[in-house]
């Protein structure tokens, strides 16, 4: 479970962390249909 925030809005979703991008600041995800997702780390609020 992840919650971030996009667009001002705070998101939770269920993300698969398919790898961590230390130089962009930045992980990418997958979600449940393989839509891949790139998170900067300051947008991360929260990780279960």
């Amino acid at each position: 479970m992840l919650c971030h925030y996009e667009d001002g809005y705070l998101l939770s979703s269920y993300m698969t962390v398919v790898d961590i991008d230390p130089l962009n600041s930045a992980v990418i995800c997958t979600d449940a249909f393989y839509n891949k997702m790139t998170l900067q780390f300051s947008n991360i609020i929260d990780v279960k």
